[in-house]
């Protein structure tokens, strides 16, 4: 993950009244229907590119003080791959205009895992730096989401025509941020699993979740798996991350009362089971694992 240091990346002061801090904004788009991921990430290029709803990342600046933006959407796993000094001296550069520097954020790209090609809520983030006084952040940041979403909305509605709804969270700590944006993405999922699961079953009878604890003793996360009549549904447990030094058996229960909201009866298991990678080292291939664990 990103070096932490602390809840502001602080780059300079300018004039005694404004800190300048890296800033990253999770924007959560959910369709009514299921979207292939590769049709998403083609209709938002658009809103980067210099000419079209992108010189919106330009013009910011004019409409948000001391805002500016990378040109590029990330998903969670890109982010996290490129280590925070970089990321800092990248947005540093936005104000000098150095264009190799600003470039060099693509040599940390992080290839996609592959992980839901098909659905219908994704996540991705904006990153830059920002500077405002404190009587003025508020008003700025209600501007700053309402000038993303209208942007973002016109440009799915215009390529993919298909009903959404886009979320921005705007919060001058970049790491309250990135794993709020996160975790909320994570139980828009949840909840969309959920329910295409109870749709899946002419009979809710013998239906049921169950959440569990994952961890290496270091980082934690929790699974999630659908039983029918003990069958384990599609062979697959799905893994949601939580947010560093967040009291798991906390987020245990309040998984645990979103599927059931759902309607499926749920079982929280306290026992820590062992991570993906631990079960591998102890069995010495993925195909004697008992399933597929997935990222939701």
């Amino acid at each position: 993950m990103p070096g932490k240091s602390g809840g502001h990346a602080n780059f300079a002061k300018g004039d005694g009244e404004k800190e300048l801090s890296l800033l990253v904004i999770p924007i959560i788009v959910k369709f009514k229907e299921i979207v292939p991921a590769t049709h998403f990430d083609s209709a938002i290029l658009e809103f980067t590119r210099d000419g079209g709803d992108g010189s919106y990342l330009r013009e910011m600046g004019e409409h948000v003080a001391q805002l500016k933006l990378l040109p590029k959407l990330f998903s969670f796993d890109e982010l996290m791959a490129i280590p925070i000094s970089h990321l800092k001296r990248v947005c540093q550069s936005l104000c000098a205009e150095n264009e190799g520097e600003k470039n060099s954020i693509w040599t940390w790209e992080k290839p996609s895992q592959g992980h839901n090609k098909r659905t219908n809520v994704f996540l991705r983030y904006l990153v830059g730096w920002h500077g405002t006084t404190q009587s003025e952040e508020w008003f700025e940041q209600a501007i700053a989401c309402a000038r993303l979403q209208e942007s973002m909305m016109r440009i799915l509605k215009r390529n993919i025509e298909r009903e959404c709804t886009v979320g921005v969270n705007y919060k001058s700590s970049f790491y309250d941020a990135l794993y709020t944006g996160m975790w909320h993405y994570q139980i828009e999922r949840l909840d969309c699993l959920a329910r295409n699961v109870m749709n899946s079953v002419v009979r809710a009878c013998g239906l049921r979740a169950e959440v569990g604890l994952q961890g290496d003793g270091r980082q934690f996360g929790l699974t999630v798996s659908f039983f029918l009549k003990d069958r384990l549904i599609d062979g697959r447990n799905y893994l949601l991350r939580l947010r560093p030094g967040e009291n798991a058996f906390r987020c245990l229960h309040r998984v645990k009362s979103k599927i059931e909201a759902s309607g499926i009866s749920t079982i929280a298991q306290d026992k820590l089971n062992p991570s993906s990678e631990e079960c591998k080292k102890r069995s010495g291939s993925v195909r004697d694992m008992p399933a597929i664990v997935i990222p939701i």
